[in-house]
C-alpha cells in the first residue's frame, strides 16, 4: 500500500489535535508543537520515534473513543501476562456484544493488540462533543459490567488538551513487543502474531455515525425484562 494512503487511513481513524502531539523520550512522553504530520507518522511506523495524540480539539470534540482492556499492572513476566490477556479477551467480547446491542456494527469496531491486552476503537463520522462520547463509553461499560475499565476520553474539561492516547504500531516498553491491529479476535494468538503493521484493517473499518452516539446518550436503550 502507498505510504501516503497509509497515513490518510491512519489519520482518519486516529485523529487528534493538530497543534500539539507527544513524543516518547527516555521512557516518558513530552508535549511538542504540531500534530501528527506525515513525516512524524513515518518516524512512528519506522520506529525512529514514538508518538501519541492529544485527543480533544480546541472546541471540546473528539474523533474517536477507546476502550482500554489491558492487564493491570502492565509490567509483569510474559508467562504470567499472557495468561491474564486471555481474561481480557473475554472482557473484550463482552464490550463488543454491548456495542452490537446498541446498533453499532462489527465493521465499525477496530481492535488493537497493545501486547498487554486489547483496545477497542470507534472512530466517528464527525467530531463529537467529548462529554457525550465519555457518557457513551461509560454507558457501554456499565452495561458490560466493566465499570473499572479505563477508557478515553476521560478528561473532557474545557480548555485542556484532553487525554494523551498512545498509538498502535509502537513498541510496548513493558513487553518489548510491537502492537498491531487484530483481524480476528477469536483466532488471535498473543504469542504468535505478525508484528508487521497491518493497514488493511484501517481500510475496512467504517466510522460510526456521530448522530447514533448522540442519540444513544440522549435516549438510552431501555432494558427489557427477560
Amino acid at each position: 500500500m502507498d505510504k501516503k494512503k497509509e497515513y490518510q487511513l491512519f489519520s482518519k481513524c486516529y485523529h487528534g489535535r493538530e497543534d500539539f502531539v507527544a513524543i516518547r523520550k527516555n521512557g516518558s512522553y513530552e508535549q511538542i508543537a504540531g500534530g501528527l504530520t506525515y513525516e512524524r507518522f513515518q518516524e512512528h511506523i519506522e520506529l525512529v520515534n514514538t508518538y501519541a495524540l492529544y485527543q480533544m480539539d480546541a472546541s471540546g470534540n473528539v474523533s474517536f473513543c477507546l476502550f482500554d482492556l489491558d492487564v493491570l499492572p502492565r509490567k509483569q513476566e510474559w508467562e504470567i501476562l499472557v495468561k491474564k490477556i486471555a481474561l481480557e479477551k473475554e472482557k473484550t467480547r463482552r464490550v463488543i456484544q454491548t456495542l452490537l446491542s446498541f446498533g453499532i456494527k462489527k465493521e465499525n469496531i477496530l481492535i488493537e493488540f497493545p501486547t498487554v491486552g486489547y483496545h477497542l476503537v470507534l472512530s466517528f463520522s464527525n467530531p463529537t462533543p467529548a462529554v457525550i462520547v465519555k457518557r457513551f463509553v461509560e454507558m457501554t461499560l456499565e452495561k458490560s459490567g466493566l465499570t473499572d475499565t479505563p477508557f478515553y476520553p476521560r478528561n473532557v474539561q474545557a480548555g485542556t488538551l484532553g487525554d494523551r492516547v498512545q498509538l498502535p504500531f509502537r513498541i510496548n516498553n513493558n513487553t518489548g513487543r510491537r502492537s498491531n491491529l487484530v483481524k480476528d479476535l477469536e483466532s488471535f494468538d498473543p504469542e504468535d502474531y505478525d508484528q508487521t503493521p497491518d493497514f488493511t484493517l484501517l481500510e475496512k473499518v467504517k466510522p460510526v455515525e456521530a448522530g447514533l452516539i448522540i442519540q444513544l446518550v440522549e435516549n438510552p436503550p431501555v432494558e427489557t425484562e427477560k
